[in-house]
């Protein structure tokens, strides 16, 4: 009896004790108060190949205006240090960090060292999305855009809903574009603009927000080029993420703006009598609803959805191509194809005579795309496959 007496104690005292308030077993609270909040590291390129880090906190959750800082440093390491040393008395926390902002002129002389650091470093979840500031650098941006109770960290949380939720964007982590970068040697990494309030692009005044501008192209871990437009939407719609947002299409009747549903592409390679790849056909499907016509009388006439279908399908096909042949332009596997025609047929991969980096320039490709309209007015059949070989259709 004594026993189990004794038994029941021990298995209180862990509870006794936070009761008590003990301070061996509970952190003092008010340690956690003290601490700034990062949700936003920005980094620059700065003098003799040192670094320029900027911080923003957020919103504040007390209702005080959101903490906004920038230090050089020889390294990112050191300006942390710098960072802690002048702010003693209200330590830095990262592990709610969400962002990295790489300015451009950063991304053009390499982000290697940059990511190593950040996918390493303990204090960083590894889940922290990256963004590269287009024409600008991210001190410009993170300081430029505190507005009152609100910062970058606001901007960006609102822009990544926008895009993932609604565009279907891809906005990659740190860690994936390293992986990537090591796999394939090249990586996308989601490009925004600096706007003013007004929403012109930054020319040097204050008031700054983040938009999006496409996908920046990292060969190497350098910046080599921008997708832009409508081209981004063909990254989307060769890496099957393609969803939502509105594309007007030109019609003898008028304006016709349809909201995209979803869209895949698959790949098939086709070898030559030496086992080298010589094309690369791409078949993809692409589904809309018809959401606005400037003219409704045009829309209840026969085979107006079929022809809105193939006027979505001809655009597709515009947008698979330019993307296709950027990536054979710049000799950069930014869209992991080697990874996937590897999967596809892998001993024949293996065995090609040329590396895969010489086969990528070389490359014709074969583009076929259905549109299917679903809904809206009068919802039609699908598109005939209409197909554009070597750049031009056949």
């Amino acid at each position: 009896m004594k026993r189990k007496r004794w038994l029941i104690l021990f298995v209180l005292l862990p509870a006794l004790a936070l009761l008590c308030g003990c301070s061996s077993v509970y952190t003092n609270y008010k340690d956690i108060e003290l601490l700034q909040v990062i949700q936003t590291l920005g980094i620059d390129r700065g003098e003799n190949g040192g670094v320029v880090l900027s911080v923003a906190s957020g919103g504040n959750v007390n209702g005080g205006e959101p903490t906004v800082l920038s230090i050089s440093a020889p390294s990112i390491e050191i300006a942390m240090e710098k960072l802690q040393e002048h702010f003693a008395r209200t330590p830095f926390f990262f592990a709610h960090t969400q962002f990295l902002v790489v300015g451009e002129n950063a991304a053009r002389n390499g982000v290697s060292a940059y990511l190593d650091y950040i996918r390493h470093m303990p204090l960083l979840r590894s889940d922290v999305r990256l963004f590269l500031v287009r024409g600008c650098d991210a001190k410009t941006l993170v300081t430029g855009s505190i507005d009152g109770k609100h910062d970058i960290s606001d901007e960006l949380t609102s822009l990544l809903l926008d895009l993932e939720h609604q565009n279907g964007m891809q906005v990659f982590s740190c860690a994936e574009v390293s992986r990537q970068l090591m796999e394939n040697g090249a990586s996308l990494v989601c490009a925004i603009d600096a706007v003013d309030t007004k929403g012109i692009v930054f020319s040097g005044g204050g008031g700054l927000s983040a938009v999006s501008a496409g996908y920046g192209v990292l060969t190497d871990g350098v910046l080599s080029g921008y997708i832009l437009g409508d081209t981004a939407r063909g990254i989307d719609l060769l890496s099957g993420s393609l969803s939502g947002g509105p594309i007007a299409l030109e019609t003898e009747s008028g304006t016709v703006t349809v909201q995209l549903h979803d869209g895949k592409t698959d790949f098939s390679p086709v070898w030559d009598a030496d086992g080298n790849m010589e094309s690369l056909r791409a078949e993809a499907t692409v589904s809309a609803e018809i959401a606005e016509v400037s003219d409704p009388e045009a829309a209840e006439q026969p085979g107006f959805s079929d022809s809105v279908a193939d006027l979505l399908a001809r655009r597709a096909e515009n947008w698979l191509r330019e993307s296709l042949d950027f990536s054979s332009a710049l000799e950069s596997d930014f869209l992991s194809l080697g990874e996937k025609l590897a999967r596809h047929d892998a001993q024949r991969f293996r065995a090609m005579p040329r590396t895969w980096r010489e086969t990528l320039p070389l490359l014709r490709y074969d583009v076929s795309v259905k549109a299917e309209i679903t809904g809206g007015h009068k919802a039609g059949t699908s598109s005939d496959i209409r197909e554009q070989r070597n750049g031009g259709s056949e």
